[in-house]
């Protein structure tokens, strides 16, 4: 977007890419703003529906990440409260056969 947008609207490299952040993450202060028919068309048809697209993938990849982790915490969590239990299982019957015998 800012490779294309800013030199139809004769920004400086730094506006564009500074715009084209905005315009991605949806912040949208509004103080550059595409005014060219250019530019506005081409942020409506191609910019704004391919930012929304790889940002959608890019959060979904985020939260899958997320959720693998959580699972192998989870799973590391669930193993450690197995073992406990096991070994307090084992001290019980232990302790039940000392006092039969």
């Amino acid at each position: 977007g800012a490779a294309v947008v800013g030199p139809i609207e004769g920004w400086t490299p730094m506006e564009a890419v500074y715009w084209s952040i905005v315009t991605l993450t949806t912040v949208g202060y509004g103080d550059l703003v595409p005014t060219k028919d250019a530019s506005v068309w081409f942020c409506t048809v191609f910019f704004i529906p391919s930012s929304l697209f790889f940002l959608s993938f890019f959060l979904a990849h985020v939260a899958k990440s997320y959720i693998q982790l959580h699972a192998i915490h989870v799973t590391r969590l669930e193993r450690g409260m197995r073992q406990k239990l096991e070994r307090q299982r084992a001290l019980a019957e232990r302790s039940e056969r000392a006092k039969r015998n």
